[in-house]
């Protein structure tokens, strides 16, 4: 391509194609504004401690990791009505649009179990 120049203001794009970028994109903003403030809650908790308890399945769990639950379900059903939620600490929510979103969170920094043992401290 040296010497080449290449017209990037002229692009065909299939109007499918179109559509398909804006809700891949809207999907992208709403999972990171939703990570925000997911983050922002757990790590908020985090900082003030919570306690620890221990679930039949022998897994940890905190008031905090039902808290983010909740806010990042609440989140999602305000920006997407009729997506379904499968989570780890809360009933499944059935949807209608097809759309799922699974294992809300795999990674708990509110009861530390997943920090270095020095961070624990």
């Amino acid at each position: 391509m040296a010497g080449r120049k290449r017209n990037r203001s002229r692009r065909v794009v299939c109007l499918a194609d179109f559509w398909a970028a804006d809700a891949h994109d809207e999907l992208l903003a709403a999972a990171v504004d939703i990570t925000r403030a997911a983050s922002g809650l757990a790590a908020q908790r985090f900082l003030e401690g919570v306690p620890v308890s221990t679930k039949a399945d022998d897994t940890e769990v905190t008031p905090a990791d039902v808290e983010v639950e909740e806010l990042v379900r609440s989140l999602i059903a305000a920006r997407f009505p009729g997506d379904g939620v499968t989570g780890e600490e809360l009933e499944d929510t059935p949807g209608t649009s097809g759309r799922r979103y699974r294992r809300l969170l795999n990674v708990r920094p509110s009861s530390g179990s997943h920090l270095p043992p020095s961070a624990n401290a």
